[in-house]
């Protein structure tokens, strides 16, 4: 019994919650549910039709409705548009589904009628065409963003877009710099406000961070707008910001000021949206300009070595070729780029080798491999002056070795002279 209390209660919990007008008919077509939705809408209260005909149904579509009931005894449900007459006899347009309640001997016990305004279904389309085409729209500006590796054309690509997708009268992007927020980038405001810098204690960012929301609304009734930087647009009533995160952590805010238009959930959603693809977008321009300062600090360390510093590719051709490299072979870039090295390469790496040029020097030439690119990083040096050395070296040893070896030939072949007298 406690069951089927619970039961019933959510049920009628239910109906009574409900936004559309719910209607139940049993197999007498009386009616046995009213919810409150189909008071406001038809006008009477659930007293004045229980136990009744629907009183809704005008006198020349009564065959209508007979054959949609009529129709929906095979248990599919039926969704029309039809007409309804209201308690005081305005005739309203409705979308009306119905189903049917089937007994244990699939009989028809009884019907489920739910009803909404037509207006409603064509707020309700017009709602979802024009949420596909800023869904488009969105697309779009995602690859206008993600068309520059540059941070500051990104950071720029979002400003307009601010404007562009949420109807904003301006727009900006504030950099979070440790307890500091900074204007990078600005659309339709000022320029003078570039570089505009602030506590991030006393911001709207700050307010937002501390929230602990990912977007923060501020009008006239939230808070005074007059003593902001951002009054520098005339009638501002509204200022919407959103985080915009960086690999999990806060890197800006997207603003979005309002000073002639409204500002709605829609525009807040697809502010949120921009400001998500906006993080990925700066994440890349960021992981890029890393990527080109590293290389220019690997170009000039090897620009600074002595030593010829070449990189291949894993088909052993040339990708970069420093400035050592060109005094030591006479090769200038563009000639070997592409190409393999103009000298031969270690068979074990790791291991050097050396090789005499044509015009006389010698180099060393030791490679390693880069696992994680998997190129190769080439390294040679001039050995001349060392290998001349060594050739000194060597001939002096040769030169030596002869020259001592010649007289002790002589003494082994002459006996000493006191052998010679002897003592007999």
């Amino acid at each position: 019994m406690v069951s089927s209390d619970r039961a019933l209660l959510s049920a009628e919990t239910v109906l009574a919650a409900s936004a559309d007008a719910v209607v139940a008919v049993d197999g007498e077509r009386r009616v046995t549910v009213w919810n409150p939705a189909a008071e406001r809408m038809f006008g009477w209260a659930a007293r004045e039709v229980v136990g009744r005909e629907p009183p809704f149904v005008p006198v020349e579509l009564g065959s209508e409705f007979g054959a949609v009931l009529e129709q929906v005894r095979s248990g599919t449900p039926l969704s029309i548009v039809t007409r309804r007459v209201r308690s005081d006899g305005t005739v309203i347009d409705v979308r009306a589904s119905t189903s049917c309640v089937l007994g244990p001997d699939d009989g028809a016990q009884g019907w489920v009628l739910t009803f909404q305004p037509c207006e409603n279904e064509a707020q309700v389309q017009a709602a979802a065409m024009e949420r596909a085409r800023l869904v488009r729209r969105l697309t779009d500006v995602v690859v206008d963003i993600n068309a520059d590796l540059s941070l500051k054309s990104v950071l720029d690509r979002i400003s307009r877009s601010i404007t562009e997708l949420t109807g904003a009268d301006a727009g900006g992007f504030v950099l979070l710099n440790e307890d500091r927020v900074e204007l990078v980038s600005l659309t339709d405001l000022s320029d003078r406000l570039q570089g505009f810098s602030a506590p991030l204690e006393t911001s709207l960012f700050g307010e937002l961070l501390r929230s602990g929301k990912s977007v923060l609304l501020a009008n006239e009734d939230t808070r005074g707008l007059q003593d902001l930087v951002w009054a520098d647009l005339p009638g501002l009533h509204t200022i919407a910001l959103c985080v915009s995160n960086v690999h999990g952590r806060p890197y800006g805010a997207l603003y979005a000021l309002y000073s002639e238009r409204k500002v709605g959930h829609v525009e807040l959603e697809l502010l949120e949206l921009l400001a998500a693809h906006a993080g990925v977008a700066i994440g890349n321009a960021m992981a890029y300009e890393e990527l080109n300062l590293q290389r220019v600090h690997e170009q000039v360390v090897a620009d600074s070595s002595a030593d010829g510093i070449a990189v291949l590719d894993f088909g052993g051709r040339v990708r970069k070729w420093n400035r050592s490299a060109v005094e030591l072979t006479g090769y200038p870039a563009e000639r070997v780029e592409g190409r393999h090295p103009p000298f031969p390469l270690p068979v074990a790496h790791g291991e050097p080798i050396k090789h005499k040029l044509k015009d006389g020097r010698w180099l060393e030439i030791l490679m390693a491999r880069i696992p994680r690119t998997h190129e190769w990083v080439v390294d040679f040096r001039d050995i001349t002056a060392q290998r001349a050395m060594e050739e000194e070296q060597e001939f002096f040893l040769a030169t030596t070795g002869h020259e001592l070896r010649t007289p002790i030939t002589v003494i082994h072949a002459s006996p000493p002279r006191w052998c010679a007298s002897g003592r007999g």
